[in-house]
């Protein structure tokens, strides 16, 4: 079987949806407590950052990097509580 498309671009469509779904999961679970998080909270937002972070560290592509020190931005400006 082939696969016609560039594999880097491929990767960062992939990994551009991965990173709009973690900023909608944050939204889904912290938007509506105003920002009073307990340990448990505190806990599973690190475990969901550690998980994109983790699955990028091996890359060494620029375009991919990029969108998840954005996403990283985007969230640390809006649940400061967890950078």
């Amino acid at each position: 079987m082939y696969v016609h498309g560039d594999y880097e671009e491929i990767l960062e469509t992939c990994m551009e949806k991965d990173f709009q779904w973690l900023i909608e999961e944050f939204n889904v679970l912290f938007k509506f407590k105003n920002h009073k998080f307990d340990e448990r909270d505190i806990k599973l937002a690190n475990q969901l950052i550690d998980y994109c972070i983790e699955t990028v560290a091996p890359s060494d592509n620029n375009r991919i990097l990029n969108i998840l020190s954005e996403t990283l931005k985007h969230l640390a400006g809006n649940y400061p509580e967890f950078f």
